[in-house]
């Protein structure tokens, strides 16, 4: 791919360990590093952290290990825990953070901070393929069908058809419209639909409700209606066999869904995103622990190695080509589009970065389509503020070619 960057070809021993908990035993160990955090118990603090990190080596948890460590008076533990920060190639402001004060002056703190500055840097771009006639839409999923493309808005409750540059609404949703998968075979957009306070006209009544449709895409008439058993968002799917598999970003859980309703997979997530298929196993996305592998017969949940500089948290969309899974990062700073390639066994063994920062405000998800990948570059999402939505420029689509 001409766009791409930096191809990495990574030794397992090169990367970093994999998470070893659950959503929920994460959630009560976090709790006790706040705990002790809360009540200035700086040697407490810094052993639960420890605990936190051993569970989860992930950048954010990295960064309040040199926060504990410095706030303990450990600053060679400090030191290192902000190195392997530095690492990740991305951005929290290291410089201005009041428990990292015992640092200052330090060599290898500088070093580090120039190092954290640096992961800021923009770096490749990727041709634009169309911008909306519309600014108030905020987009999150996009599908194609023949010759024209569908997407999904949060704010209007809709499904908009665009069509030879004319966009029309196809079809009205309960309540914010997130996302969106079509079944080719039968033509049909399979559409996750969830109370948000986004949305226009939200009702409060109707907090923690969400649904899955079955939308033809031809008509815009609602074929099926799924309802949530549980209270939370249904807010990512894709199809696969028939069936959609589904994430609930706000409760945690993963589902499949057929004509026989909703069925379980797994509920050892803190929010799964954008899920993807590859070798029979659902690759799971979870926004704030990373990158998993579900197998569908034991239910097992197996957490992928992040290679050296390419954290895996903060995914919301992906899209398969192949043995490479492109993934869509807006919750790292800066935000990025990057490509893994994934063996037999479903692990890592090469990284590379399509496009991180520039031209990407708020990007979400994508698609594969005629040999090229395609990606929602400004969503809308930025629009939203402490006085409400503020419409800013249009949403933007990106195409990058295939290779």
């Amino acid at each position: 791919m001409e766009k791409i960057l930096a191809v990495a070809a990574l030794a397992l021993f090169l990367c970093r360990p994999a998470v070893a908990t659950t959503a929920r035993e994460l959630r009560e160990l976090r709790g006790s590093a706040f705990k002790a955090y809360q009540g200035k118990d700086w040697p407490a603090f810094f052993e639960a952290q420890k605990r936190v990190v051993q569970a989860a080596r992930i950048p954010r948890e990295l960064y309040q290990l040199a926060c504990a460590a410095a706030l303990a008076g450990d600053k060679s533990a400090a030191l290192r825990a902000l190195e392997d920060f530095a690492d990740q190639d991305t951005f929290l402001d290291a410089a201005n953070d009041g428990d990292l004060a015992s640092l200052r002056g330090e060599p290898r703190y500088e070093k580090a901070l120039r190092r954290i500055a640096y992961s800021r840097a923009a770096r490749g771009t990727t041709p634009t393929a169309a911008e909306l006639p519309r600014a108030d839409l905020v987009v999150e999923d996009l599908a194609r069908s023949g010759q024209d493309w569908f997407l999904s808005s949060v704010r209007k409750r809709a499904i908009f058809k665009l069509s030879r540059g004319s966009l029309i609404e196809l079809a009205r949703t309960p309540w914010a419209a997130l996302g969106m998968a079509l079944e080719p075979a039968t033509n049909t957009l399979w559409v996750t639909t969830a109370a948000l306070d986004e949305e226009e006209d939200h009702d409060k009544a109707d907090q923690g409700r969400s649904a899955i449709l079955e939308i033809d895409a031809a008509t815009g008439a609602v074929k099926a209606r799924h309802d949530s058993p549980a209270k939370g968002a249904l807010a990512d799917l894709r199809v696969f066999d028939g069936a959609a598999y589904a994430s609930d970003g706000f409760g945690g859980g993963v589902y499949r869904v057929t004509s026989k309703g909703f069925e379980k997979l797994s509920d050892d997530f803190a929010s799964p995103q954008t899920p993807a298929m590859h070798g029979g196993e659902l690759l799971v996305p979870d926004y704030t622990l990373g990158l998993a592998v579900l197998d569908l017969g034991t239910r097992k949940v197996r957490w992928l190695e992040a290679p050296k500089g390419f954290p895996l948290t903060g995914i919301d969309g992906t899209a398969l080509a192949g043995d490479d899974l492109y993934i869509v990062q807006n919750g790292l700073d800066p935000v990025r589009v990057v490509k893994l390639t994934l063996d037999r066994r479903n692990r890592i063994v090469k990284a590379a970065l399509v496009q991180k920062g520039g031209d990407l405000p708020d990007p979400t998800h994508a698609v594969i389509h005629d040999g090229a990948l395609w990606f929602i570059a400004r969503s809308g999402w930025q629009g939203f503020g402490k006085n409400g939505f503020q419409p800013g420029p249009p949403p933007l689509l990106k195409r990058v070619p295939l290779r």
